[in-house]
């Protein structure tokens, strides 16, 4: 419990305020952060939000290392290519990391940047999970706009690669760069 004391003059209608916070050195990866807001005391009258306590949580995370899992079915890590791309681009890596890619068709378009931690050393991979035949894995898109007509742009990134996946441009695409 804590308390803010502010000079603020408050505007008829919805007035939203944000909970922001700081996370300790010492927090542990895994560890959970939630928070709500359960009465708001403006002069001497109290108020109850209509939210108090929002859905969802944030987890302490670290950089990337090892493998993961991307299907699209929701029961791996990450359920599409933009899901584990955010990722990288967030948190970095700290040593190699895999992307094991369940069969199917991913329609995404993705832009990677430049990741933290990428290097000679420390490569980032998206492959099959089945190896047999590249046609299992497939990333789609059908670019609309000129100036953004690629399914994969490596936007910096350095060492990155995709095996046994198959790019293609859907046949109703306006512009396509693979």
């Amino acid at each position: 419990i804590f308390s803010i004391a502010a000079n603020q003059q408050l505007i008829e209608g919805d007035n939203y305020f944000w909970l922001t916070f700081d996370i300790s050195e010492t927090a542990e990866i895994g560890n959970i952060i939630d928070a709500s807001c359960e009465l708001i005391s403006i002069g001497d009258v109290d108020h109850v939000p209509s939210v108090t306590n929002p859905d969802g949580y944030l987890v302490v995370s670290g950089p990337l290392a090892g493998t993961y899992i991307i299907d699209a079915g929701g029961t791996g890590d990450f359920i599409g290519f933009r899901q584990a791309t955010e990722a990288l681009a967030i948190l970095g890596i700290e040593a190699p990391v895999s992307f094991l890619v369940v069969p199917g068709v991913y329609n995404e378009q993705i832009v990677i940047p430049e990741i933290l931690g990428a290097s000679d050393v420390n490569t980032i991979s998206f492959a099959a999970l089945d190896t047999r035949t590249r046609q299992e894995v497939v990333l789609t898109y059908a670019p609309d706009q000129n100036l953004h007509r690629y399914i994969v742009h490596l936007n910096g990134a350095k060492h990155v690669s995709f095996e046994n996946i198959t790019f293609t441009i859907t046949e109703d695409a306006l512009y396509g760069w693979i």
